[in-house]
């Protein structure tokens, strides 16, 4: 049996894939597991004793073709055809797409036929988007910046490939993280051996998510000041320059960028007490060690709650913009950390409850109940339906409740009718209504993104399939709503339950 698991996205994902990658060796151990990513990213894979093959998308090649003169194109086509020929002769008994674009939804589709089993964003033969199974539309209609979703990505992926994750899925392999190990990585380095360190990410992959350098300038020389230990900046070749501009004149802070493989890198955050940075990558293979962390993040880029630190103890600064954060609010939450002590301000901490762990804000009220949040845990995890106590958002659910009950009635008229006509017109004047209304009051977003997420996964169809479907999606749209709104056509005669 051969697998084969598709992530195409950055460094961050391909480790925050580990732990599915993992469990699916598990679960098939006879199975061969092959991972597509691109060339670029390769060396995140190396030392994951559960893969099998390394498959690298040409995209330099077919880029290449694509910009030569004459008959770049025809070449291109014909080397894409190759590799996923290439591909199809493996014979995979499932196509796992852990990625998240267009391209590895061309691509997936391109390896589907009778017998495989397809999971992950695919493509149906028109070229539209598919999404086979339901945490691929989670993914769809509740997963990124800006929206409710608080499940995270490592969460996501496993449940995309269908597997359930252990807690051996989500340790290194031992042979990284062992004593040994660990000793020949920091021996390598100007560090003494014997001496704590805190392991620092200037860089990031988008400058969005890039702590300023003068910001950072002023972290590092402040830490060495009131910290014993050792600091080790690690990045990219190309983020050496901006590294020894910083450590200039600081006697324990050291320049590592691009010194180290990613394998070695994942031992020296295994041996540091602190993992601190504004990129996901050094969070992510953290939650491989175990070692906790202090995450700068910008709320206008990332959700947290998404891609976080999963380490216990870990904490993130938050802010709308990273040269927001301060840079004393940096050094201190480090020491803190590093000294045991309690946050010094406010953060988000990774933390045990009794539902799990989660993320917590250190001041101020908990997070208690949200009804958005809530919601989408009824509508796709089958929990209890939230109280509804706040007048406007009951009359914007009335209003979505009358609008289902107008597409309901157009769709019975697009039956009884053939090519193009007034209610079809009219249906997509309400669609567009709907989707307005999120933008009115975003607590129903997630609810709005639902239905629009369900739209695609109709698919192609016949007239028949395509109004029975649909009617499917707003009859289940009406009984989401009946749980705070009575039925349109009687809302005449019933007083609002919020009516003094």
């Amino acid at each position: 049996m051969k697998i084969l698991v598709l992530q195409m996205a950055r460094l961050g994902d391909i480790y925050l894939s580990w732990p599915t990658l993992r469990a699916l060796k598990r679960n098939f151990p006879q199975a061969q597991v092959h991972v597509l990513v691109r060339p670029r990213f390769a060396g995140a894979l190396e030392g994951l004793e559960v893969v099998s093959h390394v498959w690298t998308f040409p995209s330099q090649q077919l880029a290449e073709k694509l910009l030569a003169e004459g008959g770049g194109l025809d070449e291109a086509k014909m080397q894409l055809r190759s590799f996923i020929n290439q591909l199809r002769g493996q014979n995979f008994h499932q196509v796992i797409n852990l990625s998240f674009s267009p391209l590895s939804s061309f691509l997936t589709h391109s390896l589907e036929s009778e017998g495989v089993n397809v999971r992950g964003y695919t493509r149906h033969e028109d070229g539209f988007l598919h999404l086979p199974d339901d945490a691929s539309s989670y993914f769809y209609a509740q997963v990124g910046v800006g929206k409710i979703n608080r499940l995270h990505l490592r969460e996501l992926l496993a449940e995309v490939a269908g597997v359930q994750l252990k807690a051996e899925d989500m340790r290194a392999p031992p042979e990284l993280i062992q004593p040994q190990t660990v000793l020949r990585a920091v021996e390598e380095t100007p560090m003494p051996p014997q001496d704590p360190y805190v392991i620092v990410q200037m860089g990031a992959s988008q400058s969005e998510k890039q702590y300023p350098q003068a910001a950072w300038l002023k972290v590092l020389s402040n830490l060495e000041q009131r910290w014993d230990g050792q600091i080790l900046l690690v990045g990219t070749a190309e983020e050496s320059l901006g590294a020894a501009l910083v450590s200039q004149g600081l006697e324990r802070v050291h320049n590592w960028c691009g010194r180290s493989s990613l394998a070695q890198l994942i031992s020296l955050v295994q041996g540091a007490d602190l993992v601190l940075g504004g990129d996901s990558l050094l969070m992510h293979i953290a939650s491989l060690t175990e070692t906790r962390c202090l995450n700068l993040s910008s709320g206008q880029v990332v959700n947290f709650w998404e891609t976080g630190p999963l380490t216990l103890g870990s904490r993130i600064l938050l802010d709308r913009e990273l040269s927001d954060i301060e840079p004393g609010r940096v050094v201190d939450e480090t020491l803190a950390l590093l000294q045991g002590e309690p946050p010094q301000g406010l953060v988000m901490e990774r933390v045990s409850t009794s539902e799990g762990l989660t993320y917590r804000p250190s001041q101020g009220e908990e997070l208690g109940p949200d009804f958005t949040w809530s919601l989408v845990q009824a509508i796709y995890l089958g929990q209890s339906w939230p109280i509804l106590e706040d007048h406007r958002l009951f009359i914007m659910l009335q209003r979505l409740n009358e609008l289902c009950d107008l597409a309901l009635s157009q769709l019975e008229q697009v039956a009884k009718q053939s090519g193009p006509s007034l209610s079809s017109d009219l249906l997509t004047r309400i669609e567009e209504m709907i989707s307005q209304m999120a933008l009115i009051d975003s607590r129903i977003q997630p609810l709005v993104a639902w239905v629009q997420t369900e739209q695609v996964r109709l698919g192609p169809g016949s007239l028949n399939q395509v109004v029975e479907g649909s009617r499917k999606i707003y009859r289940n749209l009406k009984l989401v709503l009946s749980k705070y709104v009575p039925d349109t056509s009687s809302f005449e005669k019933s007083p609002s339950p919020y009516a003094e």
